[in-house]
């Protein structure tokens, strides 16, 4: 009889062992990077937003149409900053209006696992002119994160020939200062949307109005030319010479500096771990 009770007392306590230890945590869902960075690169979708000149301004109602993978790129170049200020504060919406359709859908793009993404655009590393954007979650410290890349054109890329012919920083400036500005700011457009009635050209004025404050210059009385031309010259002239300055402290040469131009294209980072 004590040896009954005795071998019921070790099973018992056996199994209070046995529960008391927590079952391993399955990663498999967790690993979703390539899965989710591939649906984002297929998913299409329509963003309707209002360009603003200002807080309850003159707005204008518009719509893109992309894969989620593309239109995370535009939305990277249209949120970009210079030294943290933004260039052209009327896209703000465009910004809020992809950040929160690609929230909406991450849950579908991989399910079973925890999903963030951010999609950076900029000219070189470390580069004073930059512009990000984030979905999704954020992972905690301790999750085991799982990550995959995509690279999208940006409609900003700077031509080789013209980097190899750079004999200067300042030749390497603004080689990307035009790819930039002729891309936010083109100016057949940009003139003909300056000079309309309305809320037209109310946006447009803000959008010029913004480079200027976040380039910390004035405003040019006439900042839109018209179509004989790349790009906004006087645009390019003032972003050249914030990104000279920078390029010459970061890069012995110029022909380094032109190795590091990556101005054409947005890396897309897609993280998942789990839920």
């Amino acid at each position: 009889m004590l040896d009954v009770c005795l071998c019921c007392l070790l099973v018992g306590a056996a199994a209070t062992v046995l529960t008391a230890v927590p079952a391993p945590e399955d990663h498999r869902n967790a690993d979703r990077a390539d899965e989710a960075a591939t649906a984002l690169g297929r998913a299409t979708a329509v963003v309707e937003y209002e360009a603003c000149a200002g807080d309850g301004e003159d707005c204008l109602e518009r719509r893109e149409r992309g894969t989620l993978a593309g239109l995370l790129a535009r939305a990277a170049v249209a949120n970009t900053t210079v030294d943290g200020d933004t260039l052209d504060p009327t896209r703000r919406g465009f910004v809020a209006a992809v950040r929160e359709r690609v929230d909406r859908q991450l849950g579908s793009l991989a399910p079973d696992a925890a999903v963030g993404v951010t999609a950076v655009w900029r000219p070189y590393e470390s580069a004073p002119l930059s512009g990000r954007v984030r979905a999704g979650a954020t992972p905690p410290p301790t999750a085991d994160v799982h990550a995959a890349t995509l690279a999208m054109p940006a409609g900003t890329p700077v031509p080789d020939a013209v980097l190899r012919r750079a004999d200067d920083h300042r030749d390497v400036a603004e080689a990307v200062a035009w790819a930039v500005v002729a891309k936010l700011y083109p100016p057949g457009r940009g003139a003909a949307a300056f000079r309309a009635d309305g809320a037209t050209g109310t946006v447009a004025l803000a959008r010029y109005r913004g480079a200027a404050d976040a380039l910390g210059v004035a405003l040019p009385d006439d900042p839109a030319v018209g179509e004989d031309i790349v790009a906004e010259p006087w645009l390019v002239t003032e972003l050249a010479d914030r990104l000279t300055g920078d390029l010459r402290e970061r890069f012995d040469t110029p022909t380094a500096a032109a190795a590091a131009v990556e101005a054409g294209q947005v890396r897309i980072v897609v993280r998942t771990w789990s839920a």
